[in-house]
């Protein structure tokens, strides 16, 4: 079933899901759009610049643009916190491909501190079986700063399918 964007999941906050508009005036990067593009052949990208430079516009952008379904999520620092960042990362890929079996939800509800790795297989199990390439966005990571999410995140990364970026 996919979402139709009105998504009234209590608890989540439906505009850290969504990609941001461009301001009214804005520099389009096709240069780096095509980086963006070719990044998209690996694991992860990575994008680093200090503030004020544009990256989560020219993400945005990128995101508007690809053909591939597109998982956004703007991260704050109450996202510190194992449950809910994994929470939201889900909630950010119904968004992209329509909902997640009732599996990843139950496991999801039973993550607790020190136990990720059940539901990171849930979730990386589910995702192994897509049909079609996703996306994932997780703007102003540098926000994250809890050690137990960077070591779930690395997790994830590890056994991440090839059709997930």
């Amino acid at each position: 079933m996919m979402s139709d964007g009105n998504d009234n999941s209590p608890g989540i906050l439906l505009s850290k899901l969504r990609i941001p508009q461009p301001a009214a005036r804005f520099v389009s990067r096709p240069h780096l759009i095509a980086r963006l593009n070719g990044g998209m052949a690996g694991r992860a990208t990575f994008l680093t610049a200090p503030a004020g430079y544009g990256k989560t516009t020219l993400v945005g952008e990128w995101a508007r643009q690809t053909g591939v379904p597109v998982g956004w999520l703007s991260l704050d620092v109450k996202d510190n916190d194992l449950a809910r960042f994994w929470r939201y990362v889900t909630h950010s890929i119904e968004r992209a491909i329509g909902q997640l079996p009732s599996t990843v939800h139950a496991a999801a509800d039973a993550l607790k501190p020190g136990q990720a790795e059940p539901f990171l297989v849930q979730l990386l199990n589910e995702l192994n079986v897509l049909p079609n390439p996703l996306a994932l966005i997780w703007d102003d990571w540098h926000l994250i700063a809890e050690p137990e999410i960077a070591d779930s995140v690395s997790f994830f990364l590890e056994y991440l399918p090839p059709s997930v970026h």
